[in-house]
C-alpha cells in the first residue's frame, strides 16, 4: 500500500543523535550532555552542519503498533533498538577516533627536537598504547575498554603538560605537527570528547535496560512538534 510523504521544512538538530531520535535526549536518566556540541567545532565528533529535510506521513500500521504495544508485543522495541545501536555504534567510533587523534598523529609527524629533549615519559607511553588491546563488545555495541581510554587520557596528560611548558618559551617552534586542525582540536577540547564518550555510552546502557523508553517516545511523539 503506498503511503502519501509530504516533504517538510529544512531543520538544524545539535547531534546526529537528536536528528534521528529528535526529543529523546532530554527524557533520559543519564541526563544532559555534559558538554552541549557547540556548531561549528569541528572537534566535536557528533555535531552535524548541515539541515536534514523533514518529511510528514501517515503511518498505516500506527493502530497497529498501539494495539500490540497494549498486548505486550515487543516488535517495535526490538526494530527501534536495531536503528539506535546503529546510530550510537557511529557515533562512539566517530568519539573514539577523536580520542585517538593525537596518538594517530605522532605515527605521520616528527615532534621538534626541543620537545622531545623534555619529554617526561609521554614517549614511553605512547609505544605502550600499541600493546594494548583496545575493544570489547557489551550492550550490543563494539566500543573502546575503560583501561584503554584510561591510558590514552594518560598520555594526553602528559603531553598537554609538555606543550603547556613549550609553549610559554618564546623560542617554541611550530612544526607541522603544531599547526595541524585536528592536533589543535585534540589538545584544546580532549576532556570534552571524552566526556561525551562516557555519557554515550550511560545512554545505550539505560536503552539496553529499558527498551520501553524508546516505544514510548516513537508512539507519544508530537507530528507538530518538528514543523
Amino acid at each position: 500500500m503506498s503511503v502519501p510523504i509530504q516533504t517538510g521544512c529544512h531543520l538544524a538538530f545539535p547531534s546526529r543523535l537528536d536528528g534521528f531520535f529528535p526529543g529523546l535526549e532530554p527524557g533520559l536518566e543519564s541526563g544532559p550532555r555534559p558538554f552541549p556540541l557547540q556548531r561549528p567545532k569541528r572537534s566535536a565528533p557528533d555535531a552535524f552542519e548541515e539541515t536534514w529535510t523533514m518529511y510528514m506521513l501517515r503511518c498505516p500500521g500506527c493502530g497497529h503498533w498501539q494495539e500490540q504495544r497494549e498486548h505486550g508485543c515487543d516488535a517495535l522495541a526490538w526494530e527501534l533498538l536495531r536503528l539506535f545501536r546503529t546510530v550510537v555504534q557511529i557515533l562512539l567510533c566517530q568519539g573514539e577516533q577523536h580520542l585517538e587523534l593525537g596518538w594517530h598523529c605522532f605515527a605521520y609527524y616528527s615532534l621538534p627536537e626541543q620537545y622531545v629533549k623534555e619529554s617526561r615519559g609521554w614517549k614511553e607511553n605512547l609505544r605502550s598504547i600499541e600493546d594494548l588491546d583496545p575493544y570489547e563488545n557489551g550492550d550490543g555495541l563494539q566500543y573502546m575498554k575503560y583501561s584503554y581510554v584510561a591510558a590514552l587520557r594518560e598520555f594526553y596528560e602528559q603531553f598537554q603538560d609538555l606543550w603547556t611548558r613549550m609553549r610559554t618559551r618564546p623560542e617554541s617552534p611550530e612544526e607541522d605537527i603544531l599547526k595541524n586542525v585536528e592536533f589543535s582540536n585534540w589538545i584544546n577540547c580532549y576532556h570534552e570528547s571524552e566526556a561525551n564518550w562516557f555519557w554515550l555510552k550511560e545512554v545505550g546502557r539505560e536503552i539496553e535496560r529499558n527498551l520501553e523508553i524508546l516505544v514510548a517516545w516513537a508512539l507519544g511523539r508530537d507530528g507538530a512538534a518538528l514543523k
